[in-house]
Protein backbone atom coordinates (compact mmCIF):
# COMPACT_ATOMS: atom_id res chain seq x y z
CA UNK A 1 0.00 0.00 0.00
CA UNK A 2 1.12 3.63 -0.70
CA UNK A 3 2.07 5.54 1.99
CA UNK A 4 -0.20 8.75 2.53
CA UNK A 5 1.55 12.00 4.59
CA UNK A 6 -0.59 13.13 7.30
CA UNK A 7 -1.71 16.67 5.96
CA UNK A 8 -0.01 19.24 8.54
CA UNK A 9 -1.50 21.17 10.82
CA UNK A 10 -0.21 24.84 10.74
CA UNK A 11 1.12 25.38 14.34
CA UNK A 12 -1.48 27.47 16.51
CA UNK A 13 -1.22 31.01 16.78
CA UNK A 14 0.60 31.79 20.22
CA UNK A 15 0.17 35.56 21.67
CA UNK A 16 0.77 37.26 24.51
CA UNK A 17 1.98 40.68 26.37
CA UNK A 18 4.46 42.53 27.64
CA UNK A 19 6.07 45.99 28.40
CA UNK A 20 8.12 47.46 25.81
CA UNK A 21 11.55 47.57 26.50
CA UNK A 22 11.62 43.80 27.40
CA UNK A 23 14.13 41.48 25.59
CA UNK A 24 12.49 39.66 23.23
CA UNK A 25 13.37 35.96 21.92
CA UNK A 26 13.92 34.62 18.32
CA UNK A 27 10.97 32.94 18.75
CA UNK A 28 8.75 35.74 19.09
CA UNK A 29 7.68 38.69 16.63
CA UNK A 30 7.28 41.80 19.02
CA UNK A 31 4.09 44.64 18.09
CA UNK A 32 4.06 47.85 19.42
CA UNK A 33 0.54 49.09 20.05
CA UNK A 34 1.33 52.45 22.08
CA UNK A 35 -0.72 55.48 20.89
CA UNK A 36 3.02 57.17 21.33
CA UNK A 37 5.10 54.87 18.92
CA UNK A 38 3.29 51.89 17.31
CA UNK A 39 0.92 50.61 15.27
CA UNK A 40 -1.96 53.15 14.96
CA UNK A 41 -4.81 50.54 13.99
CA UNK A 42 -3.84 48.64 17.69
CA UNK A 43 -3.84 52.19 19.12
CA UNK A 44 -6.13 53.56 21.89
CA UNK A 45 -6.66 57.79 21.34
CA UNK A 46 -4.73 60.02 23.55
CA UNK A 47 -7.61 61.37 25.01
CA UNK A 48 -8.73 57.60 26.57
CA UNK A 49 -5.14 57.28 27.53
CA UNK A 50 -4.93 60.55 29.39
CA UNK A 51 -8.54 60.02 30.80
CA UNK A 52 -7.85 56.86 32.69
CA UNK A 53 -4.50 57.80 33.76
CA UNK A 54 -6.73 61.26 35.72
CA UNK A 55 -9.57 58.62 36.78
CA UNK A 56 -12.11 60.62 34.34
CA UNK A 57 -12.76 57.05 32.54
CA UNK A 58 -13.35 54.12 34.34
CA UNK A 59 -11.76 50.68 32.98
CA UNK A 60 -15.58 49.39 31.57
CA UNK A 61 -15.53 52.92 29.87
CA UNK A 62 -12.20 52.56 28.25
CA UNK A 63 -12.62 48.67 27.69
CA UNK A 64 -16.07 49.83 25.76
CA UNK A 65 -14.10 52.33 23.31
CA UNK A 66 -11.76 50.28 22.88
CA UNK A 67 -13.58 47.52 21.79
CA UNK A 68 -15.56 50.59 19.56
CA UNK A 69 -12.41 51.72 17.87
CA UNK A 70 -11.69 47.96 17.41
CA UNK A 71 -14.76 47.20 15.75
CA UNK A 72 -13.48 50.52 13.49
CA UNK A 73 -10.26 49.00 12.76
CA UNK A 74 -11.11 46.17 11.92
CA UNK A 75 -13.53 47.27 9.21
CA UNK A 76 -11.19 50.48 7.76
CA UNK A 77 -7.40 48.73 8.57
CA UNK A 78 -8.21 45.29 7.93
CA UNK A 79 -4.95 44.73 6.05
CA UNK A 80 -3.26 45.94 9.45
CA UNK A 81 -5.29 43.12 11.18
CA UNK A 82 -4.95 40.26 8.43
CA UNK A 83 -0.92 41.15 8.31
CA UNK A 84 -1.07 40.71 12.08
CA UNK A 85 -3.08 37.07 11.59
CA UNK A 86 -0.71 36.03 9.22
CA UNK A 87 2.32 36.57 11.36
CA UNK A 88 0.60 34.70 13.74
CA UNK A 89 0.27 31.63 11.32
CA UNK A 90 4.55 31.54 11.27
CA UNK A 91 4.67 29.49 14.42
CA UNK A 92 6.68 32.88 16.43
CA UNK A 93 4.40 34.16 19.66
CA UNK A 94 2.93 37.11 18.85
CA UNK A 95 3.74 39.92 21.73
CA UNK A 96 1.56 42.76 21.95
CA UNK A 97 3.72 45.30 23.92
CA UNK A 98 2.86 49.37 25.17
CA UNK A 99 4.21 51.03 28.15
CA UNK A 100 1.51 49.83 31.00
CA UNK A 101 3.41 48.18 34.06
CA UNK A 102 3.10 44.86 33.97
CA UNK A 103 -0.18 43.29 35.98
CA UNK A 104 -1.92 46.91 35.46
CA UNK A 105 -5.10 46.70 33.17
CA UNK A 106 -3.93 47.48 29.60
CA UNK A 107 -5.53 47.27 26.19
CA UNK A 108 -2.56 45.33 25.36
CA UNK A 109 -4.54 42.30 27.10
CA UNK A 110 -7.85 43.47 25.41
CA UNK A 111 -6.31 43.56 21.93
CA UNK A 112 -4.93 39.52 22.57
CA UNK A 113 -8.31 38.49 23.75
CA UNK A 114 -9.39 40.24 20.82
CA UNK A 115 -7.13 38.67 18.04
CA UNK A 116 -8.08 35.65 19.21
CA UNK A 117 -11.44 36.14 18.29
CA UNK A 118 -10.49 37.38 14.98
CA UNK A 119 -8.05 33.97 14.55
CA UNK A 120 -11.14 32.11 15.30
CA UNK A 121 -13.46 33.33 13.12
CA UNK A 122 -10.51 32.78 10.18
CA UNK A 123 -10.28 29.21 11.52
CA UNK A 124 -6.80 29.95 12.71
CA UNK A 125 -6.02 27.93 16.28
CA UNK A 126 -4.83 29.92 18.65
CA UNK A 127 -4.06 30.49 22.18
CA UNK A 128 -2.85 33.61 24.78
CA UNK A 129 -0.25 32.91 26.64
CA UNK A 130 0.80 34.56 30.03
CA UNK A 131 2.53 37.72 29.80
CA UNK A 132 6.29 37.14 29.13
Amino acid sequence: MPETKASATPPAMKITTGRIGRTSRPDEIVIDVTVKSGLKAFAPSWDMVMSYKNGTLSEKGYTERYYEMMRASWKNQRAAWQKLLDLGKSGKTIVLVCYCPRGDFCHRHLLASMLKACARKQGITSEVLPEA
